[in-house]
């Protein structure tokens, strides 16, 4: 739909360039096209919408392809990805599009670590406690566009060094940013049904509770969680 584009617009923006909203957006595509031309901004144009659709869509295959199948909890993250889809906080992709957008070069930090540190943020911060997503939306363009100057740093001790200091800032700040555990509770313990039986929070929280009871994210919770009902 057009507000949909012109929300990939925008966060196309917010995680390459500058916090900007709808407004001055136009003016600074103008002045981009300016200063890097037509065909380069047109390819990040195309490769972003790539990773976009991605995020916005159960295509598992799609960023199995781009994570590598070989990577490392390759389904866990795939599977936290998938879980930040459905809290609908799209404000986030900001961050995960600069993430995918560089996996290659980010993933010798433990990209599980921080994908899920975002799930879990999100989870806490909108999805429990109900905190306006827009919130939190200037923090992930920060973060984003940092990442992406890290990330584009030629020398690769240099480069690792820079995407460590972005995603260690990040998590301490995720950190801070929660509301208190008083109010956490109170919010989890309002949980309710939406939709009867296949409420995403209380499968969500179902899910959890069983890693947490077994330690680990056993395959049939990372195939088979679509297909939940809370009995």
């Amino acid at each position: 739909t057009g507000d949909e584009i012109k929300k990939f617009v925008r966060y196309f923006w917010l995680s390459r360039y500058s916090f900007l909203t709808y407004r001055p957006l136009y003016k600074g595509i103008k002045d981009k096209v300016r200063s890097i031309g037509y065909p380069k901004l047109l390819k990040q144009f195309r490769d972003d919408s790539e990773i976009y659709k991605e995020l916005s869509i159960d295509n598992k295959d799609s960023l199995r392809a781009r994570i590598g199948s070989n990577t490392a909890n390759v389904d866990d993250i795939i599977q936290s990805l998938s879980f930040i889809k459905e809290m609908n906080v799209t404000q986030v992709n900001v961050l995960l599009m600069t993430i995918l957008r560089n996996f290659n070069k980010v993933k010798f930090y433990n990209p599980l670590k921080i994908i899920s540190s975002i799930e879990n943020f999100t989870f806490y911060f909108n999805t429990i406690c109900g905190e306006r997503a827009n919130k939190v939306e200037r923090m992930y363009s920060g973060y984003a566009i940092d990442l992406q100057k890290a990330c584009d740093i030629t020398s690769t001790s240099q480069r690792k060094s820079a995407v460590s200091r972005v995603f260690d800032k990040l998590i301490s700040e995720l950190s801070r940013k929660l509301p208190s555990e008083a109010r956490f509770k109170d919010g989890f313990n309002n949980a309710i049904y939406a939709n009867g039986k296949n409420n995403f929070k209380i499968r969500y929280i179902l899910v959890k509770y069983n890693d947490y009871l077994s330690g680990q994210v056993s395959d049939e919770t990372v195939t088979n969680f679509s297909r939940m009902t809370i009995e």
